[in-house]
């Protein structure tokens, strides 16, 4: 994958992981699970609503470099704009009130949910171009690579006549057990 398609990609995928809705939408979640539908309806217009619509403007203001990532940040862009549509229906059911079979609110949550479907479908899609930070071995991460061992032929071998063993610093000043009382 050629260094600017992989600069584009991390930078959608840690915009889409940044996703300011996450919480508003959470809470719309509880709401809805504790029978409180214009209190989710309340969390949608305050809260889930204005954060995708920040949501779109930081995808649309993310800097491509190359064709790939224009491509995928406009496809990022649509699949937020659903999710905004499906918000602003599901917010219309909920304000009325849940009532028994209720096949608007019912077309609202399914809308809902596959708007966050396809945003996730998008996350896979991106971390298969370009792993995320927990996917990458941790020598690419930045962390610091593992310590050698026996099985590398280095490391932990008893001190020999060929390899003197180290100083300790730290057994300058020898343990000493405290005297009972």
């Amino acid at each position: 994958v050629p260094e600017n398609v992989q600069a584009d990609v991390g930078a959608l995928a840690r915009q889409i992981l940044e996703d300011p809705a996450q919480l508003s939408l959470q809470e719309v979640d509880g709401a809805i699970r504790d029978e409180r539908p214009v209190l989710a309806a309340a969390l949608i217009a305050q809260g889930a609503r204005p954060a995708t619509e920040r949501q779109i403007a930081l995808l649309r203001a993310l800097s491509m470099s190359s064709a790939e990532g224009r491509r995928l940040r406009a496809r990022a862009v649509r699949l937020y704009r659903e999710r905004l549509a499906a918000l602003d229906a599901l917010a219309a059911a909920l304000s009325r009130g849940i009532g028994q079979e209720d096949e608007q609110l019912l077309a609202a949550m399914h809308a809902d949910a596959e708007a966050q479907v396809a945003i996730v479908a998008l996350q896979a899609e991106l971390d298969r171009i370009v792993p995320s930070q927990e996917e990458r071995p941790l020598e690419e991460r930045g962390a610091p690579p593992r310590l050698p061992s026996r099985d590398d032929g280095l490391g932990d071998d008893p001190p020999s006549a060929e390899r003197p063993a180290e100083p300790n610093p730290s057994a300058a000043e020898p343990l000493v057990a405290p005297e009972p009382k």
